[in-house]
């Protein structure tokens, strides 16, 4: 680019100094060509200058091929699942426990959105098929919009009961997931200090990052006096 700027520059430059060496003329020759060199230098970054900005222009109207425009991608056309109706079937539950009511029975199964996704869509499918409620200690973030998002796209279409209840995970003594408990159906809450607690009669206990079914199954085995329980559990009773 200089160089074709500057190719003239020096024609003109040779020309001055050829018609200063027939004495023409007692010119400063030498300030005329500096002046001129200077005025080709500033108008040669001028170009560049404009020519950089038309650019920048030119690639934020019209990103380049291959670069994600962030500001318009496409929207899905599909809906987001309602889980509103599965949230609702563990309402019952709570208000029987506020009343001191008996309990409806059943598996819950006492997770974390941080467990590994596989292991948390193993169980999600599971809990479908059993009935079994998911219990999460607390919210993502301290956001209910958040926590419902990610349980959103944890679940998807399924039909399956979930709840937020730190409470149940301190009756319980849940300090690592996932924690299985199989509570009988009309099992009655009990003062337990400051919690509601259950009968150790009323309810078993099962930690480990197994399936539903391989927890159902030891549970039958190490409990037999379940075993009516385990069966409802299975059927999705």
């Amino acid at each position: 680019m200089s160089i074709w700027i500057r190719f003239p520059i020096m024609a003109l430059a040779t020309g001055l100094l050829a018609s200063a060496s027939h004495g023409q003329d007692q010119v400063d020759w030498q300030a005329r060509i500096d002046a001129a060199v200077r005025a080709a230098e500033q108008a040669d970054a001028a170009a560049w200058r404009q020519r950089g900005e038309k650019a920048i222009q030119s690639a934020e109207q019209a990103p380049a091929p291959g670069i994600a425009n962030w500001d318009n991608l496409p929207v899905s056309a599909s809906s987001a699942p309602d889980i509103l109706p599965s949230v609702e079937r563990f309402q019952g539950y709570l208000t029987q426990q506020a009343q001191g009511q008996p309990a409806p029975g059943g598996l819950s199964v006492f997770v974390s959105l941080s467990m590994p996704r596989g292991n948390l869509e193993l169980l999600v499918a599971e809990a479908e098929r059993t009935g079994a409620t998911l219990v999460l200690r607390g919210m993502v973030d301290r956001s209910i919009s958040k926590t419902m998002l990610a349980v959103q796209t944890l679940i998807g279409p399924r039909q399956v009961a979930w709840a937020i209840d730190p409470d149940a995970f301190a009756r319980f003594r849940v300090e690592t997931v996932p924690v299985f408990i199989l509570t009988r159906q009309g099992a009655r809450f009990e003062g337990c200090g400051d919690e509601a607690c259950f009968t150790r009669d009323d309810y078993v206990r099962l930690a480990g990052d197994v399936s539903i079914a391989y927890a159902l199954d030891a549970i039958e085995r190490l409990a037999p006096q379940f075993r009516d329980d385990v069966a409802k559990a299975r059927a999705g009773q």
